[in-house]
């Protein structure tokens, strides 16, 4: 998933990170390369949220 980001545009929450784009389809299509990766992720509008697992390991 290479795609031209501005740190502006992410934002960092506990277990979430949330990309910001410009329009609802772009957004659609980064959502749609998630699921097709098998990514947990969740789509609002414009912005898509990808879950972070609780807990991570090696």
């Amino acid at each position: 998933m290479r795609r031209k980001t501005n740190s502006d545009n992410i934002n960092v929450i506990s277990k979430r990170i949330q990309f910001t784009f410009d329009t609802d389809s772009e957004a659609q299509d980064f959502y749609k390369e998630c699921q097709d990766k098998l990514t947990a992720s969740e789509i609002e509008k414009n912005r898509v949220t990808l879950l972070i697992p609780a807990k991570i390991t090696k």
